[in-house]
């Protein structure tokens, strides 16, 4: 096992904890400004700036370097469940319990639209690659394709019979995957707007998924604890990384291709290599559930987000 953390001094700078430490597989950033889970996190294109969304109504812009709070962007009426940054890096997403989705200037912090479309709360909210659409997935069991230029919906897809939790573009923009409340994902062509494939393992809802940077493999979490790993060319099942005796709650895959992260239940985060299979780390800080992650684009930092009301940042082992 790798070492996990290590820990040498902290400089409080507002509402985050700055950790300076040189081990690998470690915390190097705790941010503190939610009073809430933190349900959502993701990087700007350029790694520089991190959003939060979280159930306290609000989405956050954070420097990475220092952890400063940038913006807190506020006009949602309920719990905030997903943030997405544009290919671009000038528009970030947000998805919530009030049934919007909003799209906010990433650089004044200034809300831009409000979307519309939703008859129950927004799980999801992604880019394509070419940043032209924006995905938003709900409980209502739609999935809609919204036009960046005009800001109104291009198409409406519905073939699970509960509510979408999670959903992913594959990198060439060609698939989309999806996750629901019925326990099942499926892989979507994005041009015909027709199922692909039905993936049906799991017993439990979907509740995170990710795509390989070849676009070849899809890694998917449940709540009965379950990490899977797929190939979505041959469209089977590869291997089950993980049977945890607790909730998994996010994944992802690195820009790399080399490794698998999976949130869990009880504040751990574990590191599979994508070579082996095998786990080759386990993360440990949080003090509740790990509800959300996200790697860097250079796949050296992980994002957390976490029930115990903060955002983490840690450096990962090279």
């Amino acid at each position: 096992m790798l070492p996990k953390w290590r820990l040498t001094v902290v400089v409080i700078l507002g509402g985050a904890s700055l950790v300076l430490a040189s081990d690998a597989y470690m915390e190097i950033m705790s941010m503190k400004g939610h009073s809430a889970w933190v349900f959502s996190v993701a990087f700007s294109p350029d790694g520089e700036r991190l959003v939060t969304g979280a159930w306290d109504n609000l989405v956050k812009i954070w420097e990475v370097k220092t952890g400063k709070e940038i913006f807190t962007l506020t006009g949602h009426t309920s719990f905030v469940h997903a943030v997405a940054w544009s290919p671009d890096g000038t528009l970030v997403a947000s998805g919530a319990r009030d049934r919007t989705v909003r799209l906010w200037d990433a650089e004044t912090g200034e809300q831009v639209v409000v979307l519309r479309g939703h008859d129950a709360r927004v799980n999801a909210v992604t880019f394509s690659p070419d940043g032209n659409v924006l995905v938003s997935a709900s409980n209502d069991g739609w999935i809609i394709f919204w036009d960046m230029k005009t800001f109104s919906p291009l198409k409406e897809l519905r073939d699970h019979t509960r509510g979408v939790t999670c959903i992913a573009f594959s990198p060439h923009g060609r698939w989309l995957a999806s996750g629901s409340a019925d326990n099942t994902v499926r892989l979507w062509d994005v041009v015909s707007g027709e199922v692909v494939h039905v993936f049906r393992r799991d017993t439990a809802v979907i509740r995170a998924l990710a795509f390989s940077p070849d676009g070849r493999y899809l890694v998917t979490c449940a709540l009965n604890g379950i990490v899977r790993v797929w190939d979505v060319t041959k469209l089977e099942l590869i291997v089950t990384l993980c049977r945890a005796r607790m909730r998994m709650y996010s994944v992802d895959f690195s820009p790399t291709g080399t490794s698998i992260a999976a949130g869990r239940q009880d504040g751990r985060i574990k590191i599979w290599d994508v070579g082996t299979w095998k786990e080759i780390a386990t993360l440990e800080r949080h003090k509740g559930g790990v509800l959300a992650l996200a790697f860097s684009p250079s796949g050296s930092l992980l994002a957390s987000g976490s029930a115990d009301f903060t955002a983490k940042i840690w450096k990962l082992g090279e």
